[in-house]
């Protein structure tokens, strides 16, 4: 500045403390020719360490951030920040690798396509399901396992792990998810539950054909059945067994623990009881003997919980026993009153024939024109939601006493979709069976 003439200019050098630190100046000033003529600079400087150490510590920002998003743009997992919006759930930022699934950051910043409709539509449901629980739940952090759809019409499965972000007042405002392509371990999981389940869907097989495949043709009742074990086979049993003319045996049976040695002793269960119930319309009669003919060979640990009804159609009079089963519900016409059919005994197997024989109780009931029994497993009533909250007995009785003029299946539609829907989150751990007998009003010609 002092050889190019006037003019004003500000520079920026480090001094030396005198206790030995370096600190940065500034010196702002100009030049001018004195009296002499002699060239000389007028200047004034100040400390600018604090300004210039937000300089860098700003620009070392930048620079991790721009390596942090090459990063990520490099990583097999994509970045998307959705705005908690029920139903659109608009994307607010994603990584470039989302390229990898056959799409650009700009067809879902533009919404031009929704996260949603990537997903893959059987999956749809239950994703939005457990998103809604978890931000009802304010948890603060959640995984899901879902597919998606890529760009060129393949399917792909992830790992999403996703935090939600909140505002001061706690109301959920965005989610942040980190979504990893776990295709490979997938297969692998598949090939080997595949293979180790090969067998268990010979056996799974094998217990469906022990289930009624379809219920005979009776004119004054409705039937119908919902069958769902936990594992590939299960402890549930169900049945509608023709006892003699005009009196017919109704079933449910629930075998304590899981898996192969469960299905086994439903199987035999279902075959002592098939075997001795034609012809003999005293149920309490048939559980004593089906109890004194499995008890000897039952495993150290293990009963039977059963109801076993017959119902004679001309007086329509059910007589039951109910041998350490869930009690079930009549909900008579038209779903006015609930009634439990309570009378009961010990579970079969627990003991021998002398403390069996002398708990087991015998009651009766008689089926009004368009009565609804309804036998179930604890699978059903025990469920529980996302805080450990039971579906209830009642919350059962009053879901079927709402429809109860609805078509059955219909009924066992409706009921098991709202099952799921209130257990979305918990793990099911038990088999889940429900047996619905309707007194039809208007006999079927």
């Amino acid at each position: 500045m002092l050889e190019g003439g006037t003019g004003t200019t500000s520079v920026e050098y480090r001094m030396h403390h005198q206790d030995g630190r370096w600190i940065w100046h500034a010196s702002t000033g100009s030049a001018y020719t004195d009296r002499d003529g002699k060239r000389s600079y007028f200047g004034v400087g100040r400390d600018i360490s604090l300004r210039r150490t937000a300089q860098d510590e700003l620009r070392a920002a930048l620079a991790r951030r721009e390596e942090m998003e090459r990063i990520v743009d490099r990583s097999p997992s994509v970045v998307v920040l959705w705005r908690a919006e029920q139903g659109s759930w608009p994307v607010e930022f994603v990584s470039q690798s989302i390229r990898q699934f056959g799409y650009t950051p700009d067809d879902l910043l533009s919404q031009r396509i929704r996260f949603i409709d990537i997903t893959h539509p059987d999956d749809r449901e239950r994703v939005a399901a457990e998103v809604a629980v978890h931000g009802e739940s304010r948890h603060r952090e959640y995984n899901q396992e879902y597919r998606i759809v890529c760009g060129d019409g393949s399917v792909r499965w992830v790992d999403d792990h996703t935090v939600i972000r909140q505002d001061n007042d706690g109301n959920v405002t965005h989610h942040e998810g980190l979504i990893t392509d776990i295709t490979q371990r997938k297969l692998a999981e598949d090939a080997e539950r595949s293979a180790h389940e090969r067998d268990l869907r010979v056996a799974h097989d094998v217990q469906q054909h022990l289930l009624p495949q379809e219920f005979p043709a009776i004119a004054e009742l409705d039937i119908a059945a919902h069958y769902e074990s936990s594992l590939t086979v299960g402890g549930d049993y169900y049945d509608v067994i023709a006892v003699g003319p005009r009196k017919w045996g109704f079933a449910i049976a629930d075998v304590s623990g899981k898996g192969t040695a469960a299905a086994l002793m439903m199987a035999s269960c279902r075959a002592t009881l098939r075997l001795l119930a034609p012809g003999e319309p005293d149920p309490g009669i048939v559980l004593r003997r089906v109890n004194a003919s499995i008890q000897p060979d039952m495993p150290s640990g293990m009963y039977i919980s059963l109801f076993y009804g017959v119902l004679d159609l001309d007086t329509r009079v059910l007589r039951y026993c109910r041998a350490g089963h869930e009690p079930p519900l009549l909900i008579k016409s038209g779903g006015v009153r609930t009634d439990l059919l309570e009378m009961g005994g010990l579970a079969l197997g627990l003991c021998g024939s002398t403390i069996f024989d002398e708990t087991l109780e015998m009651s009766e009931v008689i089926l009004e024109p368009g009565d609804l029994l309804a036998l179930y497993t604890d699978g059903i009533n025990e469920a529980c939601n996302a805080n450990g909250v039971e579906f209830g007995r009642d919350r059962l009785a009053a879901t079927l006493a709402r429809d109860v003029r609805r078509p059955l299946p219909e009924m066992v539609a409706m009921l098991n979709r709202y099952l799921r829907q209130f257990s979305t989150l918990s793990t099911r751990t038990d088999d889940r069976t429900l047996l619905l007998v309707r007194m039809r009003e208007t006999l079927l010609t």
